[in-house]
């Protein structure tokens, strides 16, 4: 939806404060207090008051309207945002941080440029990053991946200038893909829990990690972990002693 016609429509009150605070990049916090009620995976039934729609996300996201330099951002906290947001193919011209959200139907920035993406702590569903270009770091620390037909996060061709981080609790229901992937910093799966149902938990063929790949602190994977052809200048052993991951690792 373009902007103009986002304009146009009613925005909701949640979408309003949304709005207000984008130009500045301000924080814009739903959450309670209440950690349980809070939980991102609880996010189906919160109310509207926590409610933004994806497409209102997307047209500030895409918006050719001059902000500030650095200052605008989507930057919420305990949302939950109903439909997917979709800006594929499109030039991003913001930074989003979205914390402890729900965002059920998933992210789609298929060929889309952006800038930083931070997402932590979220539910989120599937989630297509196939041949994307973030300028800047990537974030899914502790966020849950709720996948799709068994693949959680599709990154075949992603190029992040900087790191890309699956820290901090990250889990991933399904399988991901970094396929001929390039990550400009480091790429962290540290504490991780992946699993494949049934097929690769990690397929990254050709993937380069130029700062070099850790998977330790517990990490986990429920399913083979393959890095054919791939460049790492390092490589963290999966697992500690006595906390060896799931699966097999092939390079």
């Amino acid at each position: 939806m373009m902007l103009g016609m986002i304009i146009a429509g009613d925005l909701s009150d949640a979408e309003r404060r949304v709005w207000d605070a984008f130009p500045t990049g301000s924080l814009v916090d739903f959450s309670t207090g209440n950690s349980e009620d809070d939980h991102p995976v609880r996010g189906e039934g919160w109310g509207l008051d926590r409610q933004v729609r994806a497409e209102v996300l997307a047209a500030l996201l895409w918006s050719t309207v001059d902000m500030a330099p650095g200052r605008a951002a989507v930057n919420l906290r305990g949302a939950r945002v109903t439909g997917q947001i979709d800006l594929a193919g499109t030039e991003i011209r913001y930074r989003m941080a979205l914390t402890r959200c729900h965002i059920g139907d998933g992210i789609l920035l298929s060929d889309a440029r952006a800038r930083t993406l931070l997402l932590y702590a979220c539910r989120i569903g599937q989630v297509g990053l196939m041949g994307a270009i973030i300028e800047g770091d990537l974030s899914f620390n502790g966020t849950l991946l709720k996948g799709t037909n068994g693949l959680a996060l599709n990154a075949d061709r992603l190029t992040v200038t900087r790191s890309m981080s699956c820290d901090g609790g990250f889990v991933a229901d399904g399988a991901i893909r970094l396929v001929g992937a390039r990550v400009g910093g480091q790429l962290s799966f540290k504490g991780a829990r992946l699993d494949g149902k049934g097929g690769l938990a990690l397929a990254a063929d050709g993937l380069t990690a130029s700062q070099g790949m850790l998977c330790d602190e517990g990490f986990r994977a429920n399913g083979g972990i393959r890095l054919v052809r791939a460049d790492i200048t390092t490589w963290c052993a999966i697992g500690r002693p006595g906390v060896a991951g799931v699966g097999r690792y092939f390079r």
